[in-house]
């Protein structure tokens, strides 16, 4: 019986982390390369919701912080997240650290990593009634915990953004966690000042699967925001839309509004995700006039 139920749990977990637990990933993409942790210099916090409100068996919360520091030409940050998929919940933090090598005023590398720490929970009572003098529950309180590495390199110059990542360095069976590696293509188009278009290739691969991601963010006028995903799994395909508004480039709400039916064929009711996120320019130093 324990080992159904971890074969269940296993089927579940890794799907949907292999699909980064939600379908407007592409506004952040240090998530699959730290490398792009504190690449601005802002202070930028995000918070996300994404799951399905009318139903027990999906939801994600996470948060993160992100700043540069441009005296030593580095990034760091910090992430918290909580994730319940019915059979398991895993609560997780994350600390980014990434630091450029500039080869020229236009282009250069970046490498950067995020050191996680996860507990996860396999909650036996969902599958069935629990009895306290059951020897699973006896031999296993269903809780594990573990430390590990995400890694990220980034090429970045004025014709494109190519890096590789890889997620969950250290595979852990007991965790179910798989070494998952990415490839991001992305460039930035301003098109007559008032249109900015930021196309992007995902590739994602681990040892059973992969994935292909067509992304691309359109920027109306500096305050209207529009994305879009074309994501191929082994042969079957989605669709997902999302939109939102960005105030003065100080605050921007996004939320996912459409996915294919192909996505819906594990659900029946319909996903909810919500960004929220704050970008906080840092400070300039105030310089002394001549003569002060």
């Amino acid at each position: 019986m324990k080992n159904f139920l971890l074969t269940v749990a296993l089927g579940i977990f890794s799907t949907a982390s292999f699909a980064q637990s939600y379908n407007s990933y592409y506004y952040d993409y240090k998530l699959l390369n730290p490398a792009l942790a504190g690449n601005q210099d802002k202070h930028i916090i995000t918070t996300v919701y994404a799951g399905f409100p009318s139903a027990n068996y999906s939801s994600m919360y996470y948060g993160t912080y992100e700043t540069s520091i441009p005296s030593s030409k580095s990034g760091v940050g910090a992430r918290g997240h909580y994730q319940d998929l019915g059979v398991i919940s895993s609560i997780q933090g994350g600390l980014f650290y990434s630091k450029q090598l500039s080869f020229n005023d236009n282009a250069g590398l970046r490498i950067g990593t995020q050191l996680t720490f996860n507990r996860q929970q396999i909650h036996y009572d969902r599958v069935r009634p629990i009895e306290l003098s059951d020897p699973l529950i006896l031999e296993d309180n269903g809780v594990t915990r573990s430390v590990n590495l995400d890694l990220g390199l980034l090429y970045y110059s004025r014709i494109a953004n190519i890096g590789i990542g890889v997620k969950d360095f250290f595979e852990n069976d007991e965790m179910f966690t798989q070494r998952v590696w990415s490839v991001i293509a992305s460039r930035e188009f301003n098109i007559a000042g008032s249109l900015k278009i930021t196309p992007s290739l995902v590739y994602l691969t681990d040892s059973d699967d992969y994935r292909f991601d067509v992304n691309s963010i359109f920027e109306i006028k500096t305050w209207i925001l529009i994305g879009g995903g074309y994501s191929i799994r082994e042969g079957d395909d989605d669709v997902t839309a999302s939109a939102g508004l960005n105030v003065k480039d100080w605050v921007q709400i996004i939320a996912h509004v459409y996915a294919s039916s192909s996505q819906k064929r594990f659900y029946s009711d319909d996903r909810v995700e919500v960004i929220l996120r704050a970008n906080i320019p840092h400070r300039k130093k105030a310089t002394k006039a001549v003569g002060e």
